[in-house]
C-alpha cells in the first residue's frame, strides 16, 4: 500500500519533469545566445563565428577550459579566506562533523580483544 511519504518522490519527480519540459527559458544571456545563433544560422555563418556576438560573449571573451576549472577549484577557497558569514558556517559543520564521529567512534572501531 502507497502512503503519503513513499508518493512524495514520485509527486516531485513528475513536478520537476513538467517543469523542465514546459516552462521557457527566461535567462537573459541564454536566450540572447539563443537569438545570436538564429541569426548566424540565417546569415550562413557557421556557429562559433565572431561577426555575430552577444554582449555577454563580448564582455567575457574566449574562456580555455583550463582557465574555467582553475577558477572553479580557487574560487572555494578564496570565498573561506574573505567571508565571514562561510568562515562560520565553515566552522559550525566542522564541529558537527567532529561531534558526531566522536560520538559514533564506539561503534564503527572494534573494540580490542583482552
Amino acid at each position: 500500500m502507497l502512503t503519503l511519504s513513499s508518493r512524495c518522490p514520485q509527486f516531485s519527480a513528475l513536478v520537476q519533469l513538467i517543469g523542465l519540459f514546459g516552462l521557457r527559458e527566461t535567462y537573459g544571456p541564454v536566450l540572447l545566445r539563443q537569438q545570436a545563433a538564429a541569426i548566424k544560422k540565417s546569415m550562413g555563418l557557421p556557429l562559433d563565428s565572431d561577426r555575430v556576438q552577444t554582449i555577454h560573449e563580448v564582455k567575457s571573451g574566449r574562456k580555455s577550459y583550463k582557465s574555467v576549472v582553475l577558477h572553479g577549484m580557487v574560487r572555494p577557497f578564496a570565498l573561506i579566506a574573505t567571508e565571514p558569514i562561510i568562515q562560520l558556517f565553515t566552522a559550525y559543520l566542522s564541529l558537527i562533523c567532529a561531534s558526531s564521529l566522536l560520538y559514533m567512534y564506539p561503534s564503527i572501531v572494534p573494540r580490542a580483544r583482552r
